[in-house]
Order: structure tokens, then sequence, then C-alpha cells
């Protein structure tokens, strides 16, 4: 294993931390528990629930919304970069196909465009939050549920990728 991996790994990951513990993330959480949850957390189908969340939040909740962006842009990157760093580690082991590992790297950067198109209609939303147009409550919708989703298959295909990497290791070193 190379040193510059595990230095790349460990650098995302501390971005990843400094990113939750600095951010806007916990306050805006915080004032979101009533509302339901945020808005890229807890997906609504149709603007009234938008409408109310906006309005149960307050002004200093939109503008924590507006602050969270450039910290969700941080931790989005790095879960991206972390997970495709940790598939690319242990795809480069394994005797599978390329085009297999093509596709499982291609995961990571999926997830993280659904979450800026998330953050892009949640912007969308934001401004105009008084009477959010139910286009833009869909896409906001859509993309947040997708975007667990591909999240969900990245760290998947990690772990199965991390653990055959082992195991193959395991397997290797055991025999004569």
């Amino acid at each position: 294993m190379k040193w510059s991996s595990v230095i790349c790994v460990l650098g995302g990951a501390a971005l990843v931390a400094v990113a939750l513990a600095f951010g806007p993330y916990l306050p805006l959480s915080e004032l979101s528990i009533a509302s339901g949850g945020m808005l890229d957390e807890a997906p609504r189908s149709t603007a009234a629930p938008v409408r109310t969340h906006f309005e149960s939040i307050g002004p200093e909740g939109r503008g924590l919304y507006r602050s969270y962006f450039f910290f969700d842009l941080a931790f989005l990157t790095a879960n991206a970069l972390v997970l495709f760093g940790l598939l690319r580690l242990a795809l480069a082991r394994l005797p599978w196909p390329r085009s297999l590992g093509r596709t499982l790297l291609s995961v990571p950067w999926i997830f993280a465009a659904l979450d800026l198109a998330e953050n892009v209609a949640i912007s969308r939303l934001l401004s105009s939050w008084q009477s959010p147009a139910g286009s833009w409550t869909a896409v906001a919708s859509f993309t947040t549920q997708a975007k667990f989703a591909s999240f969900s298959l990245a760290v998947l295909a990690t772990l199965i990728a991390l653990a055959s990497w082992a195991w193959t290791a395991w397997r290797g070193s055991r025999r004569p």
C-alpha cells in the first residue's frame, strides 16, 4: 500500500470531520427538528411542507442554509474523494474485470453530482421560499432520495471491495 493513498484517505476523512464540526450543520439541524428535519435529509414532495419548513426555521435558519451549502460542497467532495480513494485502493489489488472497476469508481462521483444537484434545487427553493415552485420541490425530493441511494451503493461497493481485498490477502498469506 502506498503511503500517498493512505494520506489522501486520511486527509479526506479529516476534511469531512472539519466540515461537520465547524460548519453550520449542527445549529441548522437543531432548528429544523421541529419541522421534520433539513431538506437534504427529509425530502418533501410538495411545496406546502417546504414553505412551512422555511417559515418555522425563520430568517436565522434560512441564513444558515445559505452558508451550509458552502460546507456541504466541501463535505460532498470529501465524501466522494474518500470513497473513490478506498475503492481505487481495493480494486487495484483485485482480479475483477476492468469494466466493473470503472463502473464502481463512477458511483462516488454520481453521489457527488446528485448532492450538488440537490443543493441547487434547495437553493432555488430557498430563494423563493414564500411560494416555492412545485418543479423545484420535485427535483429536490428526487435528488435527495437518489443521493442516499447512490451513497449507500458507494459505501456498499467500498465495503465489498475492501472485504474482498482483505480476504484475498489473508488467503494468499496462508498458502504454503
